[in-house]
């Protein structure tokens, strides 16, 4: 009886460290397995590598790439004489930084841009647009933005008002964004709807800042903010032998850099872009 019972005290020790083994194993492959995730989130590339601004050497097409509000990036894309991609949303991979847009068509379209050193390539992995077939790569080079840039753009662009013959909305399809025009035409189109014959929002001039011009120059320019793709310029606009001191602030659109407001920083600030928003939602709630 004695060693019937030893026999099954033995057994049940003999099963219990079977079982230890066994869970400890599995324990332990759990954790090679957690440190294989970590390791794998650990070798994505930092952010940095993938934000900046860079331009094909062959034509001159752009690659734009911003951080969003989340943990996505913001990709915009032109293709010399092909495309502009505006509202890619860029994801980090182990292959490299994955990106959705809408093509012309307004249809799907994506890739992967992949960063070495200062040179980045784009390539299609998803398109139905005929222009651009699955596979198509495009390389750019990593441009360093300075201040100095955005400055010499700015005097390029009042240059061009003061010497154009063109009136203002012909001249902010060149050198505003698109939703400052968007802005500007629903002001309009509110006037000519609400307010005939009457001055309407418009009563002075955003680029002179004033009703009438002349003798126009800006001087004392300087970059207070500058990002991959928005740019925050002060300076002052000379008009009429007026000085007014103005903000001017800039977003990467289409490949070139473009006003996105106007602000006056002459007495209480006037945001241009701001009253008029305000303008649009007070004439809404009058109708």
């Amino acid at each position: 009886m004695k060693n019937k019972t030893l026999w099954f005290i033995t057994s049940a020790i003999i099963a219990c460290s079977i079982i230890a083994a066994c869970s400890g194993k599995q324990a332990d492959q759990g954790a090679n397995a957690d440190n294989n995730d970590s390791t794998a989130i650990a070798q994505l590339p930092d952010d940095t590598v993938y934000l900046g601004h860079f331009v094909s050497s062959y034509d001159g097409s752009t690659l734009n790439i911003s951080k969003a509000d989340d943990s996505t990036f913001n990709v915009k894309i032109t293709i010399f004489r092909l495309t502009y991609l505006s509202d890619g949303k860029g994801k980090k991979t182990p292959d490299g930084l994955s990106f959705t847009a809408t093509d012309a068509n307004g249809k799907p379209i994506g890739g992967i841009v992949t960063v070495d050193g200062d040179t980045a390539t784009t390539t299609f992995t998803n398109s139905t647009w005929p222009l651009i077939d699955i596979g198509t790569q495009f390389t750019f080079a990593r441009q360093k933005l300075t201040e100095e840039m955005i400055t010499k753009r700015v005097k390029e662009i009042y240059n061009a008002y003061i010497n154009s013959d063109e009136d203002e909305r012909t001249l902010d399809e060149t050198y505003c964004s698109d939703e400052w025009q968007d802005i500007v035409e629903d002001v309009e189109n509110n006037d000519l709807r609400n307010h005939q014959g009457e001055v309407g929002f418009f009563d002075w001039n955003y680029w002179t800042q004033a009703q009438d011009s002349g003798n126009m120059s800006v001087s004392n320019l300087k970059v207070t903010e500058l990002t991959v793709d928005s740019a925050t310029v002060e300076m002052i606009l000379h008009n009429l032998g007026t000085k007014t001191p103005m903000q001017l602030r800039l977003i990467f659109e289409d490949g070139e850099w473009v006003i996105d407001d106007f602000i006056n920083k002459s007495g209480d600030i006037f945001d241009w872009k701001k009253e008029m928003l305000k303008y649009l939602d007070e004439e809404k709630k009058n109708e």
